[in-house]
């Protein structure tokens, strides 16, 4: 769920940063930037009061709700999308074609290799996150995978055969969709770097 609203969420802001023009854009752009600077670890005390002021700690959206604004994501696509060609646009606004359409029927078909590494760079992140599920996930139901693993050995005790089996069981699913979609984020990656 947090990889389809990450990648929506982060395609539509740098669509609106590559193709639209404000005032002020280049200070929203600055300010987006500048949130690579941020770790993560920085913002669990202010997350932690927000979701329990809203009553959404200990559920999933505590977990997905915070994968949302990925600056690199935001990246990765804005440098994509400054890559394709306007000619695409104006001449689907030549036609009467909103924003919407173009966004939708013409940016993101295009956007694939770039919608492939954002997704698997997101499920990477939020599947190997440690510090906020720890902190959010109280209820054994709803646990990552590796809250389960570092809950698995005590803290007088270490279950050693556990914790390895855990791991491995926990990092087969990204070797493998990493392994299908390997070309899908390298085209990705390497295609935000080019400018046509």
């Amino acid at each position: 769920m947090s990889v389809i609203l990450t990648v929506f969420v982060t395609s539509l802001a740098a669509y609106a940063l590559s193709r639209l023009r404000f005032r002020g854009r280049g200070a929203v752009l600055a300010l987006v930037l500048g949130g690579l600077l941020i770790p993560s670890q920085v913002l669990v005390v202010p997350w932690f009061r927000e979701f329990g002021s809203l009553g959404l700690l200990n559920t999933y959206w505590s977990v997905i709700l915070p994968a949302l604004p990925s600056v690199v994501a935001v990246f990765v696509f804005k440098q994509f999308f400054d890559g394709l060609p306007k000619e695409l646009e104006e001449s689907a606004r030549l036609d009467w074609a909103s924003f919407w359409t173009i966004y939708s029927r013409i940016i993101m078909p295009l956007a694939r290799p770039a919608v492939s590494a954002v997704a698997i760079f997101t499920m990477v992140v939020t599947w190997n996150d440690l510090l906020w599920p720890l902190i959010a996930l109280t209820n054994p139901d709803i646990m990552t995978v590796p809250v389960g693993v570092a809950t698995a050995s005590g803290s007088y005790t270490a279950r050693y055969a556990d914790v390895m089996a855990g791991s491995i069981l926990g990092a087969l699913p990204l070797v493998l969709l990493f392994l299908f979609f390997q070309r899908h984020v390298v085209e990705g990656i390497v295609g935000t770097g080019l400018k046509g």
